[in-house]
């Protein structure tokens, strides 16, 4: 028989038995660690390993997600429209003295997720044709705004250290040898 041990509340630890559908599994554990049934809830690891219950089929057995006596942290998780995780939490007192690792890893987690949801909101903002704004915070515009034609006609010559490509050669005066 495998078992599991998951870590909650007041340092309070449930051995289950994981080799069970999801929807069972979940149940059973919102029960016995009194959590609402709304609230989306999963297990973690110390390496901050998310096992995704709340994604999966409810008939599907959960015991492949888990090791052999290993050690798991009832978490919170909170989720974007498209059921990707925003965030998680742990359901433990005082969790960050007892996995510091965890603690470092969620951070990290927490900050690439907000990166992420930054670079969704900019990505929405310019589809629907919004000016991106810089780090500043100033609003870079787009080139049509900026004055520039199709053509690049009234863009600003600047000479270029390095040869342009495309331009032809320039055609150089050959001194003439004068005979005296």
């Amino acid at each position: 028989m495998t078992f599991i041990i998951v870590e909650h509340g007041e340092s309070e630890n449930l051995i289950l038995n994981p080799d069970c559908t999801c929807k069972l599994f979940l149940d059973f554990i919102r029960e016995k660690c009194k959590v609402d049934p709304k609230d989306v809830v999963d297990l973690i690891d110390e390496n901050a390993w998310a096992s995704e219950l709340f994604t999966k089929n409810p008939n599907e057995n959960v015991v492949s997600l888990f090791s052999p006596r290993g050690v798991y942290i009832l978490a919170s998780v909170e989720l974007y429209e498209d059921n990707a995780i925003k965030k998680i939490t742990p359901l433990l007192q005082d969790w960050e003295k007892k996995y510091q690792f965890l603690e470092r890893k969620l951070k990290h987690w927490d900050k690439k997720q907000q990166k992420i949801a930054e670079e969704k909101t900019e990505a929405e903002l310019l589809q629907n044709g919004a000016p991106k704004e810089n780090k500043e915070g100033k609003l870079n515009k787009k080139k049509s705004e900026r004055g520039h034609s199709a053509s690049g006609s009234s863009r600003k010559e600047t000479k270029s250290p390095l040869p342009d490509a495309t331009s032809s050669p320039k055609k150089t005066k050959k001194k003439r040898k004068v005979s005296t």
